[in-house]
This record gives C-alpha cells, structure tokens and sequence, in this order.
C-alpha cells in the first residue's frame, strides 16, 4: 500500500502489465537499475474461500488444510481436495467427489466413484442432491472418510480467481513462476517479480518491504 501511494502520488500508479512486450519492459527496468531483489507491480488477488452452497453460518470457516496447504501452485489452484486433510488443486483435475443432503452441520453424505473435474462434480451433485459437501465440523470429516475409505474428493471449497491491476485495468496477461504462494490465512496477496525470476511472477505477503516499479502515462 506504501508503494501504491508513492506510485499515485508521483506518476500514474504501480505497473500493469497487459502483454509480454510490457513485461520484458519491466524486466528490463529492474536489471538495468541492478536490482536483483524482489519488486513490487501493481497486481494482486483477494483470498475469499467459499462453499459451493453458498453456507456462511457457524462452522463455514472451519478449516482442516494439511501443513503447507494451502500452497496455490503456480497460481492455479482454487478448487479443494479432502482426504483426512485438504489441499487446493487444479480445479480442472478429475476427482471422484462426495455430495450431500440435509443440513450443513449433519449432513447425510454420498460417495460419487466417477472421476470428474469439479464445475462437472458441482452440476452433479446440484442434479441429484442439495449440493458438493460442506465440511462444518470433525464430525463431517469423519462421515466422509467413512464414505470414501480415505481416497481424495472434490468437497464444496472454493474461490474465485479475483486478479486485479491496481489502476483497474482488466486482468488479460500473466507470467507466473512454478512455485508454490502460500496464503496462509492471508485474505490479500500481492505480486512480485524480479529478475533472477526471469520476470516471471509469484504473490508474497502485502505487509513485506520491497523495492517497486512504478508507471507514467507519456505526455505529448
């Protein structure tokens, strides 16, 4: 945010990048200037995990996300897997999937053994049952694993991408790098690059103190 004020008040805002021409123009500004550490652009992602039944009561914020999940590799992943624990995976990955009836908090639960990506598991479930399962409690947990003997399935879990340019420009171009952007609890992240990153992209914590690439818009 100190960046993004600076970037405002000085030129026009941090730098967004629309296209690979822009971005070699960046990766050239920061190996031109010596920089070789991490630097701020204008982009970032808002972190907002939601059931697919749209459940926001007691127990929608229960969480049970295996050590290092969620890791959001490579910046794909918005879907969540379930076994005794959960990660965040392609969304367009082929699982089996368990659906539900009844409440959120006691659910009768269903086993689907058909491996599908999870829009297609979400339509199914709809189809046949209330919805792909909302996980409130252990209690929830335990029914599932009972149902699945412990193989991975798509569950509710979800979120939208939600990429934004600090200037408001649409998200059309990315370069992420194949790592892992651990979200922890975080609800924003922010972009970063640097040249020992080849200009390719990942999300670090906002709250860091970085170094940052501003834009103009040229006069005449």
């Amino acid at each position: 945010t100190e960046a993004q004020t600076y970037c405002r008040q000085t030129y026009a805002d941090l730098a967004t990048i629309g296209n690979k021409e822009q971005n070699d123009q960046l990766l050239d500004t920061i190996t031109s200037n010596g920089q070789s550490s991490e630097v701020w652009m204008g982009l970032y992602s808002t972190i907002d995990w939601r059931w697919s039944d749209g459940f926001s009561g007691v127990g929608a914020n229960y969480s049970n996300w295996r050590h290092g999940q969620p890791n959001f590799h490579s910046a794909h992943e918005f879907c969540v897997l379930a076994t005794s624990v959960w990660y965040d995976v392609l969304c367009s990955a082929k699982r089996c999937f368990v659906c539900y009836n009844g409440s959120q908090l006691d659910p009768n639960v269903f086993f689907v053994n058909s491996y599908e990506t999870w829009p297609v598991a979400q339509k199914y479930c709809r189809e046949n049952y209330v919805d792909l399962v909302t996980v409130t409690n252990i209690k929830v947990v335990e029914k599932i694993n009972s149902e699945t003997g412990g193989s991975k399935v798509w569950i509710g879990l979800h979120r939208a991408p939600n990429f934004f340019w600090s200037d408001g420009s649409n998200f059309t171009f990315n370069n992420w790098d194949s790592v892992a952007n651990k979200l922890n609890s975080m609800k924003v992240i922010c972009a970063v690059t640097s040249s020992t990153m080849g200009g390719k992209w990942k999300f670090l914590s906002c709250e860091e103190k970085l170094p940052f690439v501003c834009y103009s818009i040229p006069h005449g």
